[in-house]
């Protein structure tokens, strides 16, 4: 990130013009309702209101004008809501990658380890139609998943029907971006040759802005803020020894390993907890597992034909990592995971309750980590 760099604009949000045509009682499409109640968790986080833009040209437009070019390149950080259109559309994707190819210009799309460009998933969109660009990041889901396997959009809705869900992901993805555009911020400040920055016109922001939320959030989410335009942020130590290596299908018992282990002082991670969605996937696993002492495995039918928990495996062997297998269910090993696990490592958890075996896991671990 260039230190000389300098933005009028806070954040562009890039989307399908077709994703804003389904209208509420109002009058408003779902990214109308996005731009404004996104704008006003950002407004409380930052202490200003900031300066966010869409291109509200029709969709038949096809070329990109200098005085798009010129607001782009003066744009701190994008978001693209993607959605089946979205990745379908060379408008978009045009969007998106003249913002990176502008930023790449001037600085680079890195701020420390978050990128400038921000996921959001209106709907599923398969990881090998994405484009490359965002290929690596999670992303902000404002979806779920029912019973049947399909998907269900978060609603918008405010009042008695308002969906909590909808509502943390919008305020984690303001946090986020708070977060970005505070170490913009500080780098551009703490640079005699910054000229005109992004919060450079907000001299009224407060150092005690929203102090409690940040010290919940912080905890909670592995990001630290900064605490002084004057001083760089600090970095957030990273402790922990164990990484637990798990399908997404066994969130809830990887959680409720996770739980037990860090109730026995033992520090663990995780990434569905750990990783923020501006982060690159790919460089926080392995920055965590460099970190670790060991990788504890959640063993089950869906980790057995994961590629991600192979791949992970495979580093963790390369890198010498003990690896501890905690065999959830009694299924043969996938022959690629066979070849990186030795039988000593095992740890037997195939009789339920899972609970009753997490003593035994506390007392292998803690043997390991000495």
């Amino acid at each position: 990130m260039s230190s000389t760099q300098s933005f009028i604009d806070d954040v562009f949000i890039s989307y399908r013009h077709l994703d804003n045509d389904l209208l509420d009682e109002h009058g408003k499409g779902w990214i109308d309702n996005f731009h404004e109640r996104f704008e006003s968790l950002l407004r409380e986080a930052l202490g200003y209101k900031p300066m966010i833009w869409r291109d509200p040209r029709p969709l038949n437009y096809t070329s990109f004008t200098e005085e798009s070019r010129e607001r782009l390149k003066k744009t701190a950080v994008m978001i693209a809501i993607l959605s089946p259109g979205y990745v379908q559309s060379d408008w978009c994707l045009g969007e998106l990658n003249e913002f990176c190819r502008l930023a790449d210009q001037a600085g680079g799309l890195l701020v420390g380890n978050k990128m400038r460009v921000f996921k959001v998933l209106k709907a599923p969109i398969e990881h090998y139609l994405q484009p490359p660009e965002l290929a690596s990041l999670l992303g902000y889901e404002f979806f779920g998943i029912d019973m049947t396997h399909r998907p269900v959009p978060f609603r918008q809705e405010l009042g008695r029907n308002r969906d909590q869900r909808y509502w943390n992901k919008l305020d984690d993805l303001a946090w986020d971006v708070k977060q970005i555009l505070w170490e913009i911020k500080t780098r551009l400040a703490t640079s005699p040759a910054a000229s005109v920055s992004i919060t450079d016109q907000k001299d009224h922001l407060s150092r005690q802005d929203n102090e409690e939320r940040q010290r919940s959030v912080l905890s909670n989410r592995g990001q630290l803020a900064a605490p002084s335009l004057a001083e760089p942020p600090p970095q957030l130590s990273q402790k922990h020894e164990v990484f637990i290596s798990h399908a997404s299908e066994d969130l809830k018992i990887a959680s409720l390993v996770r739980t037990a282990l860090e109730e026995a002082g033992i520090g663990c991670w995780m990434a569905h907890d750990d990783i923020i969605p501006s982060e690159i996937y790919s460089r926080a696993i392995i920055k965590a597992m460099n970190l670790s002492r060991l990788v504890l495995l959640v063993f089950t039918s869906n980790a057995n034909v994961s590629r991600h928990i192979e791949t992970e495996i495979d580093r963790a062997y390369n890198k010498e990592k003990p690896i501890i297998l905690f065999r959830i269910e009694d299924i043969p090993l996938s022959e690629s995971l066979e070849y990186y696990v030795s039988t000593r490592s095992w740890l037997i958890a195939t009789e339920p309750p899972v609970d009753k075996h997490l003593p035994k896991l506390i007392v292998k671990v803690k043997q390991l980590c000495r």
